[in-house]
């Protein structure tokens, strides 16, 4: 299945398995690749955390939902929201810096849900 602008079209298959190993956030790799990894990772953490994504869900439904369920900071997971929904639905150049800050929001996310169970989470 592919995602993203006709101009840009995206393997949702191989970005969720760039997600499992990291490599997507290598320096080298592109950036909108990236940042739609950093999102799967999230999905992935929070399903693991007990709120998988319903199919007919949004990005931005499903975040209000885990907002509303979890006890974590809105800014990351809606910062990591919006980058997937740029990365994923627009034609807009997705830089470098865009990579860094979906690493940063996937971090902090997991972070919060590592304190939310007292333990380490990884997403």
């Amino acid at each position: 299945t592919t995602i993203g602008p006709a101009s840009r079209n995206i393997d949702i298959t191989s970005t969720v398995g760039d997600a499992a190993d990291l490599s997507a956030f290598d320096d080298d790799h592109d950036p909108r690749q990236a940042v739609i990894a950093a999102y799967a990772r999230l999905l992935h953490g929070l399903a693991r955390a007990g709120l998988p994504r319903r199919i007919d869900e949004t990005p931005d439904l499903y975040l209000e939902r885990c907002l509303t369920s979890l006890q974590v900071r809105a800014e990351p997971i809606s910062q990591l929201t919006d980058l997937f929904a740029r990365a994923r639905y627009s034609d807009q150049a997705i830089q470098p810096g865009d990579r860094d800050a979906a690493r940063a929001a996937l971090s902090a996310v997991q972070a919060d849900l590592g304190e939310r169970t007292g333990r380490s989470v990884r997403a």
